[in-house]
């Protein structure tokens, strides 16, 4: 797990090709100055998966928290798959790129913009959402 400092609300960029993303926000105000991000293979038996998540950069760049999965596809087309967890400030800003990902956005956001072809979106509160 990494640990970004945010002082206020992050804004997120995500961009990975399948799997889970889950970003929920912090649950008090000690934990509104820090992004966590933890990136997992989704399935720790697949050596796919697990060398994804190892290639998977995180880098803080400014207030902004950037995750990028490597483009790749395994055996007959299937994308490795990673299971994305963060924890962010109230009021983050998430852009979400994933390609067969489910997504579940938790606790007060702020602007959001999801793009997936296939995968499950649920967002709990956005103060603007584009989804697609």
């Amino acid at each position: 797990m990494k640990t970004f400092t945010t002082p206020g609300p992050a804004a997120l960029m995500v961009r990975f090709a399948a799997g889970r993303l889950y970003v929920r926000t912090a649950a008090d105000d000690h934990d509104q100055t820090a992004t966590l991000v933890d990136v997992q293979p989704a399935n720790p038996d697949s050596s796919a998966d697990v060398e994804h998540a190892a290639a998977t950069t995180v880098e803080q760049r400014g207030e902004t928290i950037e995750l990028i999965a490597p483009t790749s596809k395994g055996w007959f087309g299937r994308n490795p798959r990673l299971e994305v967890r963060l924890v962010v400030p109230a009021h983050s800003r998430v852009d979400a790129d994933v390609k067969s990902a489910d997504v579940q956005l938790a606790g007060e956001l702020g602007e959001v913009f999801v793009a997936t072809a296939s995968g499950d979106v649920a967002v709990e509160h956005a103060a603007e959402l584009q989804a697609r």
